[in-house]
């Protein structure tokens, strides 16, 4: 079975579905968070552009939602509806290209474009099968996950959220041939047939931009393409942390999608100095708020309790895997202790904290240890798909101090890093991203030290 995988890409500016979801004016989103220049995708809404195409479905859409829907309809201010009124079949294609532990992630294509469908069964008890099932989601479990998205669009290198649908009944048939591809494809899926869904069968389909590939399906051939990644990363999570307290905390190489954007142009160090961003063509984009934390931009603080999932702390793996469940417990370690060690799997009580500290708190240390794993995943993924290996020497002895930094057996007195902006910081004082390039993201550069 290949690895779970989630999609997505940035926005430009808020959409009036978006303002509508959310309860904001477009006007008032776009003052809220400087938006770059307009990139539409040439989709548009996928809503707007499919809803006219209207496929007969029979299934039977209740006027009476579920209580425990209303913290999302409250939120989206929309009714369920049927699978016809949002998919046709008459200019659509359907691929199914992830799915990841509650949602399945699907391509959809038509004359106008593309977007991603990340497609999510709802526990409801009109549906008592969806109650028993593994892969069905609570609507409080989604609902943090859309707030935190739609205050993220604005930012570059951040996903592009378009709309949200609430849908009743089972799935029409480019759903089930997209799955019945999957399986083919892959032997197994994790998710049930589409056929076992009946007329009380709720689901949650959140429509992206087509961010490209994830990180793990990019190797990384030429050390240019390591360097855009790795700063571009450092980038976004710094102008998040400073525009909205953000923390992903769950920055795995199955989370961060890339693109080519641009041309590919070598780094000429007479030419260009220290300077080492901006030079593959690929772009990043951070995906899946499903364990993030943010401050919106009403003052409200959105977030997953993750004391609800001891297994997140217990999981063992190898290898890169390792690295990425030992975050998690490292994340927890400094929560409640403050300290960077990593306790043993899920050793500590929430009453160890030194400050009564919860996952609500603005800990962004987390941002520092996702760092930490990118470099290791870059340097490890250059090392089996590199062209020149001579590049990745020169590229570990250029990053030795940014790896130390990062290091959490370093004292914060010795230099180690406390934020992603302490990250960008450091960088900047290299050399390695420009000023213009800063400031085209949106980040204040007179914050920064003088280079």
């Amino acid at each position: 079975m290949p690895p779970l995988r989630k999609y997505g890409t940035k926005r430009s500016t808020a959409s009036a579905a978006s303002a509508a979801i959310f309860g904001r004016s477009p006007i008032a989103t776009s003052a809220s968070v400087p938006a770059p220049p307009t990139l539409r995708d040439p989709l548009g809404e996928l809503s707007t552009n499919l809803g006219a195409l209207v496929l007969v479905d029979t299934a039977k859409v209740s006027s009476e939602p579920e209580p425990e829907l209303l913290p999302l309809l409250n939120l989206l201010h929309l009714s369920p509806k049927s699978w016809g009124t949002v998919l046709s079949t008459s200019d659509t294609t359907l691929e199914k290209i992830a799915q990841a532990s509650y949602a399945e992630v699907y391509r959809a294509t038509n004359s106008g474009g593309t977007s991603i469908l990340k497609v999510m069964e709802i526990k409801v008890s009109t549906n008592p099968e969806s109650l028993e099932s593994r892969t069905a989601c609570a609507v409080e479990d989604v609902v943090s996950e859309l707030r935190i998205m739609n205050q993220l669009t604005e930012l570059p290198g951040f996903v592009l959220y378009k709309d949200a649908h609430l849908i009743r009944g089972k799935p029409v048939p480019q759903i089930k041939q997209a799955w019945d591809a999957w399986e083919e494809k892959f032997e197994e899926s994790m998710f049930p047939d589409p056929d076992v869904f009946g007329p009380t069968s709720t689901f949650l389909v959140i429509e992206l931009g087509d961010a490209g590939r994830e990180l793990n399906d990019e190797p990384m051939k030429q050390i240019e393409q390591v360097w855009d990644v790795l700063l571009g990363v450092i980038i976004a999570l710094s102008r998040a942390e400073a525009t909205h307290e953000f923390e992903h905390r769950d920055l795995h190489n199955s989370n961060i999608c890339v693109i080519q954007n641009g041309d590919f142009t070598s780094i000429d160090p007479n030419n260009h100095g220290n300077l080492k961003f901006g030079f593959s063509g690929l772009e990043i984009t951070i995906i899946d708020y499903g364990l993030s934390r943010a401050k919106l931009s009403s003052g409200e603080i959105v977030f997953n309790n993750l004391e609800t999932d001891p297994g997140l702390f217990k999981s063992k793996a190898t290898g890169e895997d390792k690295i990425q469940f030992d975050n998690y417990r490292r994340m927890r370690t400094h929560l409640l202790t403050g300290e960077r060690k990593m306790a043993a799997f899920y050793t500590l009580e929430p009453d160890q904290s030194k400050n009564g500290n919860v996952w609500s708190e603005y800990i962004p240390y987390t941002n520092v240890l996702w760092i930490r794993y990118l470099l290791h995943h870059l340097e490890r993924s250059f090392k089996e798909h590199g062209v020149d290996q001579k590049e990745l020497r020169e590229f570990k002895n250029q990053t030795k101090e940014l790896k130390t930094r990062l290091d959490p057996r370093t004292l914060v007195k010795n230099g180690a890093f406390e934020t992603a902006g302490g990250a960008l910081d450091f960088v900047w004082e290299k050399g390695w991203v420009s000023q213009e390039q800063l400031e085209e993201r949106g980040v204040d550069t007179t914050i920064l030290s003088e280079a």
